[in-house]
């Protein structure tokens, strides 16, 4: 997400998408990062099991050049990290809607009303809670949503529910390419049957 990496919140250690995000270009990610003599890296899917592309993505990325990046960047680290740096060499970026910042803002704002601010979490705690991308601090929760809604899921729990954008799922272990699918296909079967279920317990409290 170059966006996130590109300017640090004043005072808050965090990282702040710029104004223009999520429509980011290389130039604008890095711009921020150069001006300070810092290195611009480019944003990286960590592909564990497997990266999944929307096909918007996949149409607008041209094949002829994305080849020609592959075979300029054999050093790659891996195949998520080359995949990763000629998408945002072609200006296809993972970017972080920072809805986080949002959430963290109405906590600024509520303690605020109720006379201070020495209830209100640390912006870097808001953003370990709701940051959207590869979230570690979420990953069982992910894995198996509907376990933890039958278990009880609190605020947090819904808000990630309803946002998170993606998740690593480790594949060293797993024996083979189809036990890796399987584990994708569970964690997506289980993160659509538990917002039925929220939007389910949602309806039945407006009534």
């Amino acid at each position: 997400w170059p966006c996130a990496q590109a300017a640090l919140g004043a005072g808050t250690g965090v990282l702040i998408p710029p104004p223009g995000c999520p429509a980011c270009t290389p130039e604008l990610a890095c711009a921020p990062l150069l001006a300070r003599k810092l290195r611009c890296i480019p944003p990286g899917a960590h592909g564990g099991a497997g990266i999944l592309l929307s096909h918007g993505a996949l149409e607008a990325l041209p094949a002829t050049q994305l080849q020609r990046c592959f075979r300029r960047n054999r050093g790659a680290s891996g195949g998520d990290r080359l995949l990763s740096a000629c998408m945002h060499h072609l200006n296809i970026s993972f970017t972080d809607p920072a809805l986080w910042v949002q959430v963290y803002k109405q906590h600024l704002a509520a303690a605020a009303s109720s006379g201070g601010d020495a209830g209100a979490p640390s912006a870097a705690d808001v953003f370990r809670r709701h940051a959207l991308f590869d979230n570690q601090r979420h990953k069982k929760l992910m894995l198996d949503p509907m376990k933890a809604v039958t278990q009880g899921c609190d605020a947090v729990c819904q808000w990630v529910l309803h946002n998170m954008a993606s998740l690593h799922v480790g594949a060293r272990h797993l024996k083979s390419v189809e036990e890796a699918a399987k584990v994708m296909r569970t964690a997506v079967r289980s993160h659509g049957e538990a917002l039925e279920v929220l939007r389910a317990q949602a309806a039945h409290e407006v009534r």
